[in-house]
């Protein structure tokens, strides 16, 4: 941070987040710190026009070079709110509560071993409600740039872009099923060079890999059908190749390899995933990469229930990524120390 106030109220909202306490909100937590007051870390984190992506940058090197990440996670989180006001806020599906209220969602990339996890870089979503009225963007402060909607999936496609450019790098990037089922998605991620190991929901339609493509004749009315494979057309649990969505599909989808956890004595397999990555990797491999996945199960958790992360207050689209930056500082912060706690003990 390039001023020194900055750095000052950076450290002192710092050291509100990281001890155990009920709410991690600028009110609760300038009361108990013996130099906090409400006004100035309210206008550090909400007004204050510092950067978070260097913020972000700098912990993400740290983290990097603590745990040697295997995987990138991607992944995606929601916040509940009371009103509608801040930014991002829409009546769906909130994951935190179980059912449909007013909520934020944040898309989110980890670092992640079988050992830990830590988030690197977050995307606010925009959803409908929020795009289509322009005002409301404005008051947030949402840029010109940002206001376009952007879908869950696309945002989730520039973060290894981001971490790259930050001279960061992991093998393969996995994700759940809300990603792995999107053709666009997998195929984005192709077209970047990143192999991966996505979870399906098992609706997908698949064909055994000897099924041949076909094109019905055009029937004069109509667009033209797009080419299909007739035969060999079964469930996700019997299959060997897999392929579904039909976003920017041209009729056929490449074979790929489909990995199923089956348990011993369940009916039908209870989860399905799809590599692209080369026959040749071993299968435990790629059993150990998508169990990496709920490692950020962890993460969530204390970034929400320990640090405050869904405990922001303000309705600002900078306020807010201010907040996320600095919770996840205060999560490196424990997790270094947790990895080496010598080496990291301050004086």
């Amino acid at each position: 941070m390039p001023r020194r106030d900055q750095r000052r109220w950076g450290g002192c909202y710092l050291r509100g987040l990281v001890p155990d306490a009920r709410r991690k909100s600028v009110r609760p937590m300038a009361e108990r710190l013996p130099d906090g007051n409400t006004q100035a870390p309210q206008q550090f984190v909400n007004q204050s026009p510092w950067d978070p992506l260097p913020v972000r940058r700098r912990i993400a090197e740290r983290l990097s070079e603590a745990i040697t990440p295997e995987v990138w996670v991607n992944d995606d989180v929601s916040f509940p709110q009371c009103g509608t006001a801040s930014v991002g806020v829409a009546r769906r599906y909130c994951g935190a509560l179980g059912k449909r209220a007013n909520c934020q969602v944040a898309v989110s990339v980890h670092a992640a071993t079988d050992a830990a996890s830590r988030p690197l870089d977050w995307q606010l979503y925009l959803p409908r409600e929020s795009t289509d009225e322009p005002d409301r963007c404005r008051r947030a402060g949402v840029p010109d740039e940002a206001v376009a909607r952007r879908e869950k999936r696309r945002l989730a496609l520039g973060m290894p872009g981001t971490l790259a450019g930050w001279e960061l790098e992991a093998p393969v990037v996995v994700a759940d099923a809300g990603y792995g089922v999107s053709t666009p998605f997998r195929t984005g991620l192709e077209e970047r060079g990143r192999s991966y190991v996505l979870a399906l929901n098992g609706k997908e339609v698949a064909h055994a890999g000897q099924a041949e493509p076909h094109r019905p004749a055009y029937g004069g009315l109509g667009p033209p059908a797009l080419t299909v494979r007739p035969a060999g057309k079964q469930s996700l649990a019997a299959a060997q190749t897999a392929g579904g969505g039909r976003n920017r599909w041209d009729g056929i989808l490449p074979a790929r390899t489909l990995l199923a956890e089956w348990p011993h004595g369940q009916d039908a397999p209870t989860g399905h995933w799809i590599p692209n990555l080369p026959a040749t990797v071993p299968v435990a491999d790629l059993v150990r990469w998508v169990k990496m996945r709920w490692r950020i199960e962890h993460d969530y958790r204390e970034l929400k229930h320990g640090l405050g992360l869904d405990h922001f207050e303000g309705r600002t689209r900078r306020g807010w990524h201010h907040h996320a930056t600095l919770v996840t500082a205060a999560q490196a912060f424990l997790a270094l120390r947790r990895l080496d706690p010598k080496a990291h003990t301050p004086t």
